[in-house]
């Protein structure tokens, strides 16, 4: 009977962590919308949001170098330039 709730927590856990990357990407994807319908603030929100919950740090390279591009866009060339040379762990 513990093997049983076993395999159920262990599934449990594996189903979380795949549909909390679907969400990641969802977000991503949503950013990155918001990034070409040129509302780079709104960009650089979800993105820091995006940040702060992807532990798992896949997203860092890619939002970084987004974020950057936002910054850059808006004007904020010292904020665009510390995006940019933010280092991918």
């Amino acid at each position: 009977m513990s093997r049983f709730y076993l395999v159920i927590l262990i599934f449990s856990t594996f189903v979380t962590r795949i549909a909390a990357q679907d969400d990641f990407d969802k977000q991503y994807d949503f950013a990155e919308l918001l990034f070409a319908d040129e509302e780079y603030y709104d960009a650089i929100t979800e993105l820091k949001r995006l940040l702060y919950f992807d532990n798992s740090e896949t997203y860092n390279y890619k939002t970084n170098i987004l974020i950057g591009k936002s910054y850059k866009q808006g004007g904020k060339f010292s904020d665009a330039v510390k995006h940019f040379t933010k280092r991918c762990q």
